[in-house]
């Protein structure tokens, strides 16, 4: 790992104000690094390249990644997919990248208003494709998260929280756990599963916290044979037909009673 020090800067600082286990407030002390030579920095990281998997692009808009075009190309000439976790107002930058993981908002802030879930695919598929990215992710918090990949179709991901207590680092952990899913040549689909398993975690603890392997492997053995299930919206449900039908699959209805929900309906759902 390399570190570097400019001088005449401090290292940037986040207060976060606590109340009861809940987050009221969060003060920054910073100062920009965007005009700050980055010569040494490139450098260094076009060394590190030949030895790297996947490149994570974690932008926090504090300046370092003032030219991030720069980074995706030297990664992109060596072969080396890209992860990027965006901010701003302005996408062009991160062009070329295989994948970019915006929230909601931040993809509102580049497409406009997101009135339904079919102007969510057209959006964010449309970006996709103006990016040249190999697909988009979507998080969408009590939501879950949706991914537009290769195939121009929308996989959604229901949340999986049980309880929330902190999303500080929720965001980092879904990019850094499809960091290291891409890497070890999961499928796309089947990174999201793990990321959001991921995310479902580390909401639950308090603070800044990681994800441990063995906390992973119990979410997903908690989690049925079908883990892209769960609630979805009638639009939701709509698109997920038509690609199940576009698989080749049947679709099967069932109706019933239950207003009270038993093991016996559990096990029939299953």
């Amino acid at each position: 790992m390399s570190v570097f020090t400019v001088d005449g800067f401090d290292t940037i600082t986040k207060l976060r104000v606590m109340s009861r286990n809940q987050q009221l407030l969060r003060l920054d002390f910073e100062k920009s690094f965007a005009h700050t030579d980055k010569s040494e920095l490139e450098h260094a990281y076009e060394l590190a390249l030949d030895d790297a998997d996947v490149v994570i692009l974690s932008d926090y808009a504090k300046g370092c990644l003032s030219n991030p075009e720069v980074l995706i190309e030297k990664a992109r000439s060596k072969n080396k997919r890209v992860v990027v976790d965006p901010k701003g107002s302005d996408f062009g930058k991160y062009a070329g990248a295989t994948l970019v993981t915006p929230n909601l908002d931040e993809l509102r802030g580049i497409v406009g208003e997101i009135e339904s879930e079919q102007v969510l695919v057209e959006k964010a598929l449309s970006l996709k494709e103006t990016l040249d990215l190999s697909a988009l992710l979507v998080t969408r918090s009590e939501d879950g998260m949706t991914l537009f990949d290769g195939d121009n179709t929308e996989f959604h991901l229901p949340a999986k929280a049980k309880e929330v207590y902190d999303v500080t680092g929720a965001g980092d952990t879904v990019v850094s756990t499809l960091a290291v899913a891409i890497a070890c040549n999961l499928p796309l689909q089947a990174a999201c599963v793990l990321a959001n398993l991921a995310a479902s975690v580390v909401v639950g603890k308090l603070g800044t916290s990681a994800v441990t392997n063995t906390e992973l492997a119990l979410a997903l053995g908690e989690q049925s044979v079908h883990l892209d299930g769960g609630v979805m919206t009638e639009d939701q449900l709509e698109i997920a037909l038509k690609a199940t039908k576009a698989r080749g699959e049947r679709v099967v209805m069932t109706n019933g009673c239950f207003d009270i929900l038993h093991s016996g309906h559990v096990a029939y759902l299953e």
